[in-house]
């Protein structure tokens, strides 16, 4: 067959490229999609690794978690990333308090968890120990403002409700007198306050008393 005629049977049986197959990833061929993937591991909060990616009932997309939280993060940038997520996530609010404990470093899960320790799954409450440990520090006025405010949660047992008086009045570096008084006073049970009124208080003294930089009366 005369050279020619090969040349041009080659042309015509030439592979045309028609761009990605709907069974490939597309992300291979396609380098803006890689600049974007790149680009979310850029900003004070790096994405960086992540635990797993959440199913969303949202337009049935993916959507990553922020990275497990550290010391060193800023705990109220954190937060708003982390409250976007549970919303855009559809997780119900009764599960995001123990969803954004598994978004915890060990060691922070450690402090704000400890082992054996009574739960409140709530979010609120998971915010609470967070910025307690991690938030921007208070001034002493706004500390005791906090403490006299403190009454007891729908959900909150009476012993979760006597730890956070004890928490909070160790630092406001309020009395003891003051502790009992705010803790009587924060039951939102009358059957709860009536139980308790000559049983809990002695109790939580003697919680006040395994703090030793605790005021004097």
């Amino acid at each position: 067959m005369p050279s020619g005629k090969r040349d041009t049977e080659r042309k015509v049986n030439a592979p045309v490229n028609t761009g990605p197959s709907p069974d490939s990833d597309e992300r291979v061929n396609n380098p803006t999609e890689g600049a974007d993937e790149s680009a979310r591991g850029s900003g004070p909060l790096q994405w960086g690794p992540v635990r797993e990616m959440m199913p969303s009932a949202y337009r049935g997309d993916y959507y990553r978690p922020p990275p497990a939280f550290r010391p060193e993060m800023d705990s109220v940038e954190w937060l708003e990333r982390l409250e976007d997520f549970l919303c855009l996530s559809r997780v119900p609010p009764s599960d995001r308090g123990m969803a954004a404990r598994y978004l915890l470093s060990d060691s922070v899960r450690r402090e704000l968890y400890p082992a054996g320790q009574t739960r409140d799954d709530s979010f609120e409450e998971f915010r609470r120990r967070l910025l307690d440990a991690y938030g921007p520090e208070e001034s002493t006025g706004q500390q005791i403002e906090r403490f006299h405010s403190l009454h007891q949660r729908e959900g909150q047992t009476v012993e979760q409700y006597a730890q956070e008086v004890a928490e909070v009045g160790r630092r406001a570096g309020v009395t003891e007198r003051d502790l009992v008084a705010r803790f009587a006073g924060g039951i939102t049970s009358k059957e709860a306050y009536l139980a308790i009124r000559l049983q809990e208080p002695a109790t939580l003294v003697r919680r006040w008393h395994h703090f030793p930089d605790r005021p004097p009366l």
